[in-house]
């Protein structure tokens, strides 16, 4: 294997790609994702096309995977399909190739170019691939490398990401495994690395404005959107741990308690707010916009972390409340210490607002 490919070893590799009528369509502007991407930390490129192989070589140094996508007899894009389009890419600056070697991509002679492009070329060729057996039919034809960027398309034409499918790929496939398609979390990232993965391609989630973009909007139209949507406040008191549940309208739509654990220990009591917490998220038929937590001590509102707190509870200092209800229930923002506020924002249409708090004395 070449030190090119060598280099890439736990590292990220960009796909800078544009499809047709992309406002971003063009080498140079290939060339200028390419860039930020490696400014970013990214190892390598993964590229389309000798035009913009070319483009990024011309400012960039870092290892290039290329590929070359056309229209195939079916009507359906196919990845790399002549020794013609393997040859220009090499000859304009790619270090490494990847091929379609899926049962489609046989279906048109995958195998037979891998093992014709490797004996000619002599730089490492990958098979972009969807199942363990399209991986082991490639590697014995002479694939370097597999890639699982096809995995999903066979079935819903969309990637998918499964980090037991790289796991599986590393433990029967004796070449390295580079996790592509699907990726669009750091947390998917890790996920494939912690499964054995040689490297890592992100596309999309990078470098298509267009998508990152649709999704916010999306995400904020259905919460904005959502009739159902409300808020949910607990309070973490000496006697019982109570929480209510607000619909945005203001009123009260669930309530419930649970007695305190007298003799908890900070992290007693953190799992036990968890599971009221859990219990109370539950109840709804769609996720609250928000969490809120009451309790005593000093807390740092931004991270959902206790700063200080008295000998009554021990251990409380440094309970991570956030942290312990995002991970058991999912990703609902926290808000602490900021009753007040939320109070007056929801109650604008008042002059006045008189709010008091009290606990159960120790």
């Amino acid at each position: 294997m070449t030190e090119a490919f060598r280099s890439l070893r736990g590292k990220l590799i960009v796909s800078c790609q544009a499809p047709q009528g992309d406002v971003f369509e063009g080498p140079e502007n290939m060339a200028r994702f390419a860039c930020a991407a490696i400014e970013g930390g990214a190892a390598g490129i993964r590229a389309n096309g000798a035009a913009d192989v070319r483009a990024i070589r011309r400012l960039l140094a870092v290892p290039i995977l290329g590929i070359r996508k056309r229209t195939a007899a079916d009507g359906e894009t196919l990845i790399t399909t002549s020794l013609d389009d393997a040859r220009e890419l090499v000859a304009t600056g790619a270090d490494m190739l990847a091929i379609d070697c899926t049962a489609r991509g046989c279906s048109f002679g995958a195998l037979e170019r891998l093992r014709q492009v490797k004996a000619e070329l002599g730089v490492p060729i990958g098979a972009d691939i969807a199942t363990l057996e399209e991986a082991q039919r490639a590697v014995e034809s002479g694939a370097d490398f597999v890639l699982s960027t096809m995995r999903g398309y066979e079935v819903s034409r969309e990637a998918v990401f499964e980090s037991s499918f790289i796991a599986e790929l590393v433990r029967r496939v004796d070449k390295p495994v580079i996790a592509e398609g699907g990726i669009r979390t750091r947390q998917q990232a890790q996920a494939a690395l912690a499964a054995g993965a040689f490297a890592i391609v992100v596309g999309a989630a990078i470098t298509r404005p267009g998508a990152i973009t649709a999704q916010f909007t999306a995400g904020i139209g259905a919460w904005s959107e959502s009739p159902e949507a409300g808020y949910v406040g607990i309070d973490l008191g000496g006697t019982n741990i109570k929480y209510g549940v607000v619909a945005p309208s203001g009123s009260l739509e669930d309530e419930g308690a649970a007695p305190t654990i007298r003799e908890a220990t900070g992290c007693g009591l953190l799992a036990q707010l968890t599971e009221v917490a859990s219990e109370a998220i539950a109840r709804r038929r769609t996720p609250p916009r928000a969490v809120g937590v009451s309790t005593a001590g000093w807390v740092d509102a931004r991270q959902g972390r206790v700063v200080y707190a008295t000998g009554n509870v021990p251990g409380w200092a440094g309970a991570r409340i956030a942290e312990s209800i995002r991970h058991a229930t999912g990703p609902q923002p926290a808000r602490f210490g900021e009753r007040r506020r939320a109070l007056l924002q929801r109650n604008r249409r008042f002059d006045q607002l008189f709010c008091s708090t009290g606990g159960t004395p120790a």
